[in-house]
């Protein structure tokens, strides 16, 4: 009834994450389905194994015993690092101090990387932050306020980096740091607590945040804008669409384009409608959609003003703002995944590591996009498959990927403990 454990999608998320059927206790949860395409959903809590049988099913209860009573493939948070330039290729860098993943990796005025939050192995959200110098390697930053992961940031006109949001519960909990300081203060808070949201720096230094999910896994159509001089959140007209696991890209005309996600509860449909916000008006309208819908993708203004957007099973498009339409670009293209990228001089749009949409793995393979040709080009390799990584941009030109997830051999589960999902509740074990 039960594939192979390398069939399973993990989802390294909250309890919205599983479509309510996971205690909210639950920090990790699977997906499986058995031969009926009926879907079984089961998690850890407390390091314990739950398994969840939208029916009484005691064999596959039991099937699930059997898997996981035996070695198998683990996500593991990374504090491995490296760069990657055009002269050198991949080459580690120190190593993180604190393993992590979905963070957030900024780039600060004076040429260093902020690391902030994520989650780790528990996993459980973290506070700590710490700096990356491209000729001094890492050194520890204060720590956050509030721990947290799936959230925003985004650097100021006057140095200062805005977090904003994320979990745990959506908060709407943000603060300031001040590299020069290297201390961080409580901001204004969101008016909507929410993550898996966007966060873009406007034309007039302001903050724009987009959708998200709230603390009980609801796309949001809320849309709000910080001001950094009177550290103030006010609401502007929402999005048409709620939608999260978005993007929001600043076009050269002060507008931001705002493509695809997800709607309805985690996990909702997958929407291919696209909005932009505009600046003077203060309100989104929508426009052209993509050819094809997608969630979790990466957007990137490219150096002509067109947008690339590429991500999920799909192929890879090109938004032109000035026509109003989408152009669909050459193959083959790169692998269906969801990864992190980064625009380099000299290097187009680099897309880095992820998860296979298709087989689950997790990738090393680094693809370039050349706007002038529209084509992809292959890179070498990184050193370490990951997802969950966070990809920064230095001011030499280098690229820095820190974090994430990688796979690797655990220890079987001795002990298996049913809940029955109709009545919500959790059994003995």
């Amino acid at each position: 009834m039960i594939a192979t454990l390398g069939d399973m999608t993990r989802q390294v998320a909250e309890s919205p994450d599983s479509g309510g059927l996971v205690s909210p206790q639950c920090h990790a949860g699977y997906r499986l389905a058995d031969r009926t395409g009926a879907t079984r959903v089961f998690g850890t809590v407390n390091e314990e194994l739950i398994a969840h049988s939208v029916m009484d099913d005691q064999d596959l209860a039991e099937q699930i015993r059997q898997v996981f009573a035996k070695p198998h493939l683990q996500s593991r948070a990374m504090v491995l690092c490296e760069t990657y330039s055009a002269e050198r290729g991949w080459i580690q860098t120190a190593d993180l101090r604190y393993a992590r993943h979905q963070h957030t990796a900024t780039t600060l005025k004076d040429g260093r990387v902020l690391i902030a939050g994520g989650r780790n192995d528990a996993p459980v959200e973290i506070r700590e932050a710490e700096i990356f110098s491209p000729t001094k390697g890492w050194d520890d930053a204060a720590p956050m306020k509030y721990a947290r992961a799936g959230h925003g940031a985004v650097v100021l006109g006057d140095g200062r980096v805005l977090v904003a949001g994320g979990w745990p519960g959506s908060t709407k909990s943000c603060e300031l740091f001040d590299p020069q300081a290297n201390s961080w203060t409580t901001a204004a808070p969101l008016r909507d607590g929410r993550s898996n949201h966007t966060a873009s720096l406007l034309d007039d230094g302001r903050v724009l945040v987009v959708g998200g999910n709230d603390e009980m896994g609801r796309a949001l159509r809320s849309t709000e804008v910080y001001d950094p001089k009177e550290d103030k959140w006010s609401p502007v007209k929402d999005v048409a669409l709620q939608r999260y696991q978005h993007t929001a890209v600043p076009l050269t005309d002060g507008r931001v384009l705002i493509t695809g996600g997800n709607k309805g509860t985690n996990p909702g449909p997958v929407l291919k409608e696209v909005e932009i916000h505009e600046l003077a008006s203060r309100t989104s309208r929508s426009t052209r959609s993509m050819h094809f819908a997608r969630h979790g993708h990466t957007a990137a203004q490219l150096s002509n003003g067109l947008v690339l957007v590429v991500g999920g099973t799909c192929p890879s498009e090109v938004y032109d703002p000035q026509r109003n339409e989408w152009v669909l670009t050459s193959t083959p293209g790169p692998l269906a995944r969801g990864f992190g990228s980064i625009v380099a001089p000299g290097l187009g749009v680099v897309i880095t590591g992820g998860t296979h949409s298709g087989t689950g793995a997790v990738l090393a393979e680094v693809e370039s996009f050349q706007p002038e040709s529209m084509t992809w080009t292959t890179m070498p390799k990184m050193n370490r498959a990951r997802t969950g990584h966070a990809v920064a941009l230095l001011t030499d030109g280098q690229i820095l990927v820190s974090g994430g997830l990688e796979m690797v051999m655990g220890p079987g589960r001795k002990s298996l403990k049913i809940a029955q999902t109709a009545s919500a509740s959790f059994g003995d074990r």
